[in-house]
């Protein structure tokens, strides 16, 4: 399991190595209130955009393409009662965006 950490802006990407592959991830929060996450290739080349951030859903599970990482997104809450994110949730540790590999999501 690797935690990502988001940056506190509005706007943002992260390099990032997940299962041994390169990768970008775009973070947006929007004028609707909600953080988004696009995934982007080792070239910048979008892979997946617009994916709404919701807890303790896997959040590419939709989305199979080769180009994907192997593991799944989690965005982990420490209230297991909301079902939405705030702007700050992540810089508060009230939420945290979690990557499981492909060995662990195997291991399940």
């Amino acid at each position: 399991m690797q935690i990502i950490t988001i940056p506190d802006l509005n706007d943002s990407m992260v390099r990032i190595i997940l299962d041994n592959t390169l990768y970008w991830l775009h973070f947006s929060w929007n004028s609707q209130g909600f953080w988004s996450m696009g995934i982007y290739d080792k070239d910048s080349t979008a892979v997946v955009e617009g994916i709404k951030l919701v807890p303790n859903f896997p959040l590419t599970l939709q989305y199979r393409r080769p180009q994907l990482p192997a593991g799944e997104f989690l965005v982990t809450v420490q209230d297991d009662r909301t079902d939405t994110l705030g702007r700050e949730d992540f810089k508060n540790m009230k939420a945290a965006l979690i990557y499981v590999t492909a060995g662990e999501l195997n291991e399940l």
